[in-house]
């Protein structure tokens, strides 16, 4: 019976060591996933602000007229 209760601390320690692991895995995984949103969104900003510089670039370097009329 002694052997019996000791194995059976033996796998609830081990139950218990797993399912620390278990949320450390979790929230290091939300965290991971946060950070690539946050990079994603960041990324899209830049891309954005390239694309608007390229535009305003190309209107500048267009003739007053061109502008004024279109073209």
């Amino acid at each position: 019976m002694h052997d019996l209760a000791t194995r059976l601390e033996t796998r609830a320690s081990e139950a218990a060591k797993l399912r620390t692991r278990l949320e450390l895995t979790e929230k290091t995984q939300s965290t991971i996933e946060e950070e690539r949103n946050r990079l994603a969104e960041s990324l899209q900003t830049e891309e954005q602000a390239e694309m608007l510089g390229k535009e305003l670039e190309a209107e500048r370097s267009k003739g007053f007229w061109q502008r004024l009329f279109g073209g």
